[in-house]
């Protein structure tokens, strides 16, 4: 229960540090991909970077990319969930009509 709670706010956290406001992602998107990291044994870090790019956002901001591999040379996260979440090799993407939209207008 804790690590889901500490999951939680540092997947929050690490979204925002990346430019995303979470209350813009669907609740159950978000609540899927923090369930798969805790299973998969991510951070909460890992976990926000590998949510960003199953985000429709078109080319990853210099910024967010720095941020990322900063990170990475920090040892807060392991560079090989960048490669994993570029290919997409962990399917945390549910149909539309289950996850509902995302809207990133507000």
């Amino acid at each position: 229960m804790f690590a889901s709670i500490r999951m939680t706010f540092g997947f929050n956290a690490a979204l925002t540090a990346l430019g995303i406001d979470p209350a813009k992602i669907d609740l159950s998107f978000r609540r899927c991909v923090q369930s798969m990291a805790l299973e998969e044994g991510y951070n909460a870090k890992e976990a926000a970077t590998f949510m960003f790019y199953q985000l429709p956002l078109g080319r990853v901001p210099l910024d967010t990319e720095l941020k990322m591999l900063a990170w990475v040379s920090q040892g807060k996260m392991r560079s090989d969930v960048i490669e994993k979440a570029q290919r997409a090799e962990i399917q945390v993407m549910l149909p539309l009509e289950e996850v509902g939209h995302l809207d990133l207008s507000r």
